[in-house]
């Protein structure tokens, strides 16, 4: 069980590290672990949860041309 605890990418998987927001970041314990990415974003370099300082974005916007054969209703 010790060597599975001490792996690296266990000890640093994104949910303890939520945990440990939750413990440095006062608001942070108003979000369950589904909503913390709207005011949170992981950082893969540092494997840390850090906040979110600029709007609110969450994923991608999909590309439509104007000019579509069929219009969609």
């Amino acid at each position: 069980m010790d060597e599975v605890i001490s792996n690296y990418t266990i000890s640093q998987s994104k949910f303890l590290d939520w945990m440990e927001a939750n413990r440095k970041y006062p608001e942070a314990r108003e979000l369950t672990y589904a909503d913390f990415p709207t005011k949170f974003f992981w950082v893969l370099k540092t494997k840390e949860w850090q906040t979110r300082d600029i709007g609110f974005a969450i994923g991608r916007i999909t590309y439509v041309p104007l000019l579509i054969s069929k219009p969609i209703i």
